[in-house]
């Protein structure tokens, strides 16, 4: 019930000339903790060595040598390192430069990200996670080294890790719906960055239409078809994520967070708190001391 309380809010600053941040992490003892975050920016980890336990809000599983686990924007997450010698790559992007350069966008790069977790794409051959890890040492080779054109040359990796792991979900797409879905996030991308530049504003959903040059109905499908979710529950569950870190740093009341974030009272956030998080925000203070 608490494993998800303990979730961070992060920042990664990226931007159009650093879209992408790598971290390469090794842990040399398994952990009985969760630790996780939550964040705008997309993220893919990459398990190196050993194995990680991973839980989103409905959703868990384990991951070991050679798999991929997937972050969409605003998804809180957590994991817990499962066995000794552990390590991983986590590859975090912004979302509006994946697959920004033209001959990119035949590929629907934003699928794996945004499927239900239990649908994300996640190799399970030998063979295959062979060529993730293969790929993975490389990209890591690349950061270390520098050599000329290393930038672009990780880029054109973390893609193809992409490309590889869009084939396991193949039979799901059609070349037109690869098309559709990526100019459908094109186009409510001015919504979500709203999103992200009003953390402690309610956007309305009129005002989220507006930013994208579209009707309320049309851009409630758009967004959707684009997301996985719905932009209400977007957007939310940015707010109640950020208020979440709020009350970590605990120099405010529950009624001053609420308030502060945009809930209309205290028994609407403790409704929505308690729907993300699993426990009351009473219970989050309490488990945090």
């Amino acid at each position: 019930m608490y494993r998800l309380q303990k979730i961070e809010k992060v920042y990664h600053h990226l931007d159009v000339n650093f879209p992408v941040k790598l971290s390469h992490v090794y842990l040399p003892q398994k952990r009985s903790f969760f630790s996780g975050d939550i964040h705008y920016d997309l993220q893919m980890i990459l398990i190196l060595s050993g194995r990680q336990d991973v839980i989103y809000s409905e959703y868990e599983n384990s991951f070991s040598a050679g798999q991929v686990w997937w972050t969409a924007p605003w998804e809180p997450h957590a994991g817990r390192v499962a066995s000794d010698y552990f390590s991983m790559l986590v590859i975090t992007i912004a979302p509006e430069f994946l697959g920004y350069l033209d001959p990119f966008q035949e590929i629907d790069w934003l699928v794996p990200f945004v499927l239900p977790p239990a649908q994300r794409p996640n190799p399970v051959s030998r063979e295959l996670r062979l060529k993730v890890l293969l790929l993975a040492r490389a990209i890591i080779k690349l950061e270390r080294n520098k050599p000329y054109g290393w930038r672009t040359l990780q880029w054109f990796r973390i893609h193809e890790i992409i490309i590889l792991m869009n084939q396991l979900i193949l039979p799901q797409l059609t070349k037109e719906g690869i098309e559709e879905k990526m100019s459908f996030f094109r186009k409510v991308m001015p919504a979500i960055q709203a999103v992200k530049s009003s953390p402690l504003k309610s956007i309305s959903l009129d005002d989220a239409a507006q930013e994208c040059s579209m009707g309320r109905s049309h851009f409630c499908y758009i967004f959707k078809q684009a997301m996985g979710v719905s932009f209400s529950n977007f957007a939310l569950h940015a707010r109640i994520s950020i208020a979440a870190q709020a009350l970590r740093n605990q120099d405010s009341s529950i009624k001053e967070v609420a308030q502060k974030h945009g809930f209309k009272d205290v028994s609407h956030f403790y409704h929505v708190f308690k729907k993300y998080f699993k426990c009351t925000p009473n219970e989050y203070i309490s488990k945090l001391k």
